[in-house]
Parts: structure tokens; C-alpha cells; sequence
């Protein structure tokens, strides 16, 4: 089809700031109706089975709204887009094309106009909505969020800023997406908006506010595809006093060698910050970030010691994952952020031993699949945990212990439990390669899921008289497991609980107890 394209401007009639708004402008075959309701927001309605009804001439056209305050246009632009009147059977509106070829979007100029949300009303096929701000050169579309075009409509919401371009696209690779209702709501609160954007150093900084706090992020690089986008990252400190505090965006960036966080305001990495930087190896200022989000250095080459300062508050699920060359993690004394995730260092095949500090309360990281993991280590005044041997226990407030984790590389090849522990976490000693023998004291009453998952160089265990269940998966893969003790009788065994796989690719045939023995 041949675009075209054609421009409509109307004036409209302004009522008084104190009473309802109602702004009509007229187009060929209908009406644009603009009003102020009474929650203080105003809102343009665009009926396309009434607003461009005989109107095919502006389909891949354009068509000029007036806004009521400082008589600024909206300007929709239709482009590779189809109408359909309903002649043929088909619903009457406009169809954005297949395969994501189809959008509308609308150019404010530097008149931000300050849009809250779009509501788009359709016939249940997807599509997607951009949002950003045009400066002098381009359009940067920075949030986007996918749905459909019900027919009641979706409402997209803009996240607190203020943008003056959005987009709509087509999200259906088989069909087209049908518009019958397009509505804008903003508020004159904001009416001019502010540019969230800043540049420098070919990097993108964006500003955001949450609740009475104003920082900036830095995004990502200006232009991805830029040959000459540096290795190595230095960030700006602040704009117009606002500080930078976070970083996004770079994630895939596999130039990338460096990054420096010193004399920055930088304290956040955010979720998928660095993710698969795959020549990312050396940061400066790492004991400045106090948050490290989902997946923020996943399968990047930073390596060597990780020192973590007292005043770490979150280590993420999976933020170091498969970090290949990282040896060693520290937390300081006086560490003990909210949140640890215990997968945060999953896959990380060179750690050889991780550092307790003395306020460390929170969970600890479990390092699986870990391949050299062999020793924790704890201060002597530490409140929360106590190391032996490199294995890690809880203290718990009765001082009686709770086995935490034999880490899968730990010297230890037979294990006997002490008298003063109570109690096991899921999964200790899973996937354990040196652990040949267990014996439970008759405190434990439960061998918890998973408890041996795995653990294929383990050859016999001795289970105490009080367990009275084993649950899921506690010996599953123990493929070296041939013998198995009871400290009770067969009637005591004969009463245990047992949970699903418990004993999944065990070869032991039988279980020995103080009376004569069961068969499994």
C-alpha cells in the first residue's frame, strides 16, 4: 500500500480551569473527544470505528490532535496498517500487520505533555507498547511491556515517567492485531514533563524517583553497536547534583574487560547488569556495592578474591553464576546483609573456600556445583555459625547445633556426629565427592530431603534410633551405598515415614538393625 501522509489540525473550545473540560476537534467521519474527569486527569479518546470511519485516505496517514493546555498537538501517525470498515465480515477498526510491522506512535516535540498511560482496546490479538523520549537526533525507546488488545481494553501504564513517544506494534506472527479505541490520559500536574535522559562517555544514564529519593542509573551504552564503545567502563558520579547510584543495560556487552566504580556514587549492580559479559575480568571499587541483583555478573571472567564490606545488603539468586574464576569469597566482620541467596554462587568451579564474618545471621551461599569447594571458615567470636573442619553448623539459640553443609571437595571422609547437634539443613552433604561414611547420633529425628543427593562416593550410613522419617530424595543417587544401619529395631524401622526416592539408585539390598534386618 502507498503511505501517505496527511495532517488535520482543529482548534478546540477551552472552558474555564474550574469547571470539566470537554475538548472536541473534529476529522473526517468523527470526533476526538478530550475531557478532564474528576480525578484530575485529562485523557484523549481515539475511536477508530468512529474517528477514521471513511477515513481510509489517512490509513498510513496521520491525523493532529489539540490538547486544551498550551495548544500543543498529538499527532498520530498510522503506518503499515490496514482499515477495515466491516463490510466483509471483519471487525471495523484499524488492523496493525503480522509479524510485528505494524505501530503507531505520536511526537509531542519538546512539549512533554506528561502521559500517564495508553488503553488500547482490540480484538484479544498481542501486541506491544514502547514508551521513551525523542531528543534532537533520535528516538530512545527504553521500557516496553507486552499484552492484548482486549476488548475491553489494557491499560499501560508508564512507570512513572513522563515520556512524549510511545509505540504500538503488532505482537502476532499469524494475524493482525485489531484497534478500536486508543486513550491517553496524563495530568496537568506535570504538563511540561522533564528529559529523564542524560549522556556521557557513550553511556546512557536515566533518572528515576521513588518516593522522596531522586538517583540516576546508568543504562547501557548510547549506541550498542558502536565500534568505539570502550573496554574499559568509568561512570559519571552525578548530574545537576543528583547522584548516580546503579547500573543496568550492558548485559551481552562482550567487549567489555573492565569496569570502575571508584569515586562514583555507585553502590547498586542491577539485575542483569554484566549477564554473559564473557571478557569482563576486573572490577575496581568492588567493595563499594552493597547489591548485587539477579544474574548481575552471570558468566562473566571477574576472578580472584571477592571481599564483601559490612555494609552489603543483598546478594542476589545466581549473581555469580558460573563464574568460573572467582577462588575465594570473604564477608567482613560486621557483614550481615537481608538477603543472601544460597545460589549465588552456583557453578563456580574455582572457589576453594568462603569466609564467615563474626555478624553474618543470614543464610549462607551453598556453592553447588562447585567442583574444588572444600572449607568454610568462621571467626572464633562469630554469633550465628561455627566451622569444624571446614563444615559449616548453625548455633542455635539453645546452643545445640544444626549440621548446615560438608562442602562437596571437604577433607572429610568419615563422619561421626557429635552429641550437641539436633538438627540438619536440606541437602548438606549433597553432591559430596570424598564422603565415604555417615553415622547420625540418636538426637535426629528427621534425614531431611535430599540430605545425600547425589553423594556417589558415600558407602555406608548409620541412621539413629530416633528417626521417624526420611524424606525425599535423602539418599537418591548414593550409587556407592551398600550398607545401611539402623540403631532400632525392625519394628522401629518397619514405623519410619518415607518420602518419595528416598533410596532412588541405592544398591543396598537390606537394612541391618540392633534385632536382625529389613529388606528395602
Amino acid at each position: 500500500m502507498k503511505k501517505k501522509l496527511v495532517l488535520l489540525s482543529a482548534g478546540c473550545v477551552l472552558a474555564s480551569a474550574t469547571i470539566a473540560i470537554s475538548c472536541i476537534v473534529a476529522s473526517r467521519g468523527g470526533l476526538f473527544v478530550k475531557s478532564k474527569g474528576t480525578d484530575e486527569f485529562y485523557s484523549i479518546t481515539i475511536d477508530a470505528t468512529k474517528d477514521i470511519t471513511s477515513a481510509k485516505d489517512y490509513v498510513d496517514g496521520s491525523f493532529t490532535v489539540k490538547t486544551d493546555q498550551n495548544k500543543n498537538d498529538i499527532t498520530f501517525l498510522y503506518e503499515d496498517v490496514s482499515y477495515n470498515d466491516g463490510t466483509n465480515g471483519d471487525l471495523e477498526g484499524v488492523y496493525l500487520r503480522a509479524n510485528g510491522a505494524g505501530y503507531i506512535y505520536n511526537a509531542i516535540g519538546n512539549e512533554v505533555k506528561s502521559m500517564t498511560s495508553i488503553t488500547i482496546k482490540g480484538n484479544n490479538n498481542p501486541l506491544t507498547v514502547r514508551w521513551g523520549f525523542k531528543n534532537e537526533s533520535a528516538i530512545k525507546y527504553e521500557d516496553s511491556t507486552w499484552a492484548y488488545a482486549t476488548p475491553i481494553g489494557y491499560e499501560f501504564s508508564f512507570n512513572g515517567d513522563k515520556p512524549n513517544y510511545f509505540k504500538i506494534e503488532s505482537g502476532s506472527s499469524m494475524n493482525d492485531t485489531l484497534i478500536t479505541q486508543i486513550v491517553i490520559k496524563y495530568s496537568t500536574a506535570c504538563e511540561f514533563g522533564e528529559n529523564p535522559y542524560k549522556e556521557s562517555g557513550k553511556i546512557r544514564y536515566k533518572l528515576f524517583h521513588e518516593d522522596d529519593n531522586s538517583y540516576y542509573k546508568a543504562i547501557g551504552f548510547i549506541d550498542e553497536y558502536d565500534p568505539a564503545n570502550p573496554k574499559d567502563l568509568t561512570f559519571a558520579s552525578e548530574f545537576d547534583g543528583i547522584p548516580v547510584t546503579a547500573v543496568q543495560g550492558f548485559d551481552g556487552c562482550s567487549d567489555i574487560e573492565s569496569v570502575d566504580f571508584t569515586g562514583t556514587n555507585i553502590t547498586e549492580i542491577h539485575t542483569f547488569a554484566f549477564n554473559n559479559c564473557t571478557n569482563l575480568a576486573t572490577i575496581t571499587g568492588f567493595s563499594q556495592i552493597t547489591s548485587f541483583r539477579y544474574q548481575c555478573f552471570q558468566n562473566t571472567k571477574i576472578s580472584g578474591v571477592l571481599s564483601f564490606s559490612d555494609q552489603l545488603i543483598r546478594i542476589e539468586s545466581q549473581a555469580f553464576y558460573n563464574c568460573d574464576e572467582i577462588t575465594e569469597v570473604i564477608f567482613a566482620d560486621g557483614c550481615d546483609p537481608t538477603f543472601l541467596y544460597y545460589n549465588a554462587f552456583d557453578n563456580c568451579d574455582s572457589i576453594v573456600s568462603c569466609t564467615i564474618g563474626n555478624a553474618m545471621t543470614n543464610s549462607i551461599p551453598d556453592f553447588n556445583n562447585c567442583d574444588l569447594f572444600a572449607d568454610y571458615i568462621a571467626a572464633a567470636d562469630s554469633i550465628y555459625y561455627k566451622v569444624d573442619d571446614g563444615i559449616l553448623y548453625n548455633v542455635e539459640p539453645n546452643d545445640k547445633l544444626r549440621l548446615c553443609a560438608i562442602p562437596a571437595h571437604n577433607a572429610t571422609v568419615n563422619y561421626v556426629m557429635a552429641d550437641d547437634i539436633e538438627s540438619t539443613k536440606e541437602g548438606f552433604a549433597s553432591n559430596n565427592a570424598v564422603l565415604k561414611s555417615f553415622v547420625f547420633n540418636d538426637n535426629i529425628e528427621v534425614v531431611n530431603n535430599d540430605s545425600f543427593e547425589y553423594c556417589t562416593t558415600l558407602e555406608s550410613v548409620t541412621i539413629g534410633e530416633s528417626v521417624s522419617i526420611i524424606y525425599n530424595g535423602a539418599f537418591n543417587g548414593c550409587t556407592s551405598l551398600n550398607s545401611i544401619h539402623f540403631n532400632g529395631t525392625t519394628d522401629q524401622w518397619k514405623a519410619i515415614g518415607f518420602g518419595t526416592g528416598w533410596n532412588e539408585d541405592v544398591p543396598a539390598t537390606e537394612v541391618i538393625c540392633s534385632n536382625g534386618s529389613v529388606d528395602l
